[in-house]
C-alpha cells in the first residue's frame, strides 16, 4: 500500500488520539478521576460494595432520606412491575433462607415477592437459582426472579438446576446505570450534595466495569466517526486490529522467552 494511501488512517487515529487526551485532562481538572469505591479498593466487591449500596438506595428507612422515591423508580420503571403496594413493602439484603441458601436482594410486600441474584465475579452455585425458585413457590406469593450481572448474561443451565424455570435477565450496564440516571433527577436529590455525588460517583464506577466511556467522549467518538469516510476507515481498522493484538502478544511472549533463558 503506498505511504499517501495511509495518510487518512493515520490522520483519524491522530485525531482519536487527541480526543482521548482531551477527555483526560478535563477529567483530572474537575476531578473526574477521583471515586471513592475505587480508591478504597471496592470497585468488584459484590456484596460490600454493590449489593449494599444499591440496598440502602432501594431502603425506605435508608440514610439518603428520600423513603420510597428510588424505591419506586426501581420497581416501577427497572422492573416494570406496576402492583407493589409501597405502604406495606419491605426490603432486605442478605436474606437467610435456611435450607435454600441467601438471598442478595429481597422486595416484597403481603402480596408479590422479587428476588434478585447479584452477580459481578462470582461464578454461579449448583441449583442457586432454582432453589430460590422452589422459596419462591413456598412463599404463596406472586413473585419474580431477577439475575442481575454487569452485561445481563444468562445464568448458567448449573444455577437453574438444568429445570425450565423463569428468571429474567438485569445488567448494571442498562438498566442499573438508567436507574441511577434517572434518580439523580428524582425527589430533593438535585439539591442533596452528599447523595448527589455519591450516586454519580457509582454510576461512574459502574461505566467503568462495564467498560462504557463517558457520555462527552461517547459522542464526540460518534461526530468523529459520521465525519466524511471515517466510518468505513474504521472498519477497515477492526479488520487488522486483531493481528496487531497477535503481533504484540507474540513479541511480549518473545522478550520473556530471552529473558528467563
Amino acid at each position: 500500500m503506498a505511504k499517501n494511501s495511509l495518510l487518512p488512517y493515520q490522520m483519524l487515529l491522530q485525531h482519536t488520539k487527541i480526543l482521548k487526551e482531551k477527555v483526560e485532562y478535563v477529567e483530572k481538572e474537575v476531578g473526574g478521576s477521583f471515586n471513592i469505591f475505587s480508591i478504597l479498593g471496592m470497585e468488584r466487591l459484590e456484596c460490600q460494595t454493590h449489593s449494599a449500596f444499591i440496598f440502602e438506595l432501594l431502603n425506605p428507612r435508608g440514610s439518603h432520606g428520600q423513603k420510597y422515591i428510588y424505591l419506586r423508580e426501581f420497581v416501577n420503571h427497572t422492573l416494570d412491575v406496576k402492583d407493589f403496594d409501597f405502604k406495606n413493602i419491605k426490603v432486605e439484603r442478605e436474606r437467610a433462607i435456611g435450607k435454600w441458601g441467601r438471598i442478595d436482594l429481597v422486595i416484597e410486600d403481603e402480596e408479590s415477592l422479587i428476588i434478585i441474584e447479584n452477580k459481578i465475579d462470582a461464578g454461579d452455585q449448583p441449583d442457586q437459582l432454582k432453589r430460590y425458585w422452589e422459596f419462591a413457590k413456598r412463599s404463596k406469593k406472586k413473585f419474580k426472579i431477577y439475575y442481575l450481572t454487569l452485561e445481563g448474561r444468562e445464568p448458567s443451565e448449573e444455577s437453574l438446576g438444568y429445570s425450565e424455570i423463569e428468571v429474567i435477565c438485569l445488567s448494571y450496564q442498562d438498566h442499573i446505570l438508567s436507574w441511577l440516571k434517572r434518580i439523580i433527577g428524582v425527589g430533593k436529590t438535585p439539591i442533596l450534595p452528599s447523595v448527589r455525588e455519591t450516586i454519580l460517583q457509582y454510576i461512574k464506577l459502574i461505566e467503568k466495569l462495564a467498560g462504557k466511556v463517558g457520555n462527552s467522549m461517547n459522542t464526540e467518538l460518534k461526530d468523529l466517526l459520521l465525519q466524511s469516510n471515517n466510518l468505513a476507515l474504521m472498519q477497515q481498522l477492526e479488520q487488522v486490529l486483531p493481528y496487531a493484538k497477535a503481533e504484540i502478544e507474540y513479541k511480549f511472549w518473545e522478550r520473556f522467552y530471552e529473558t528467563i533463558h
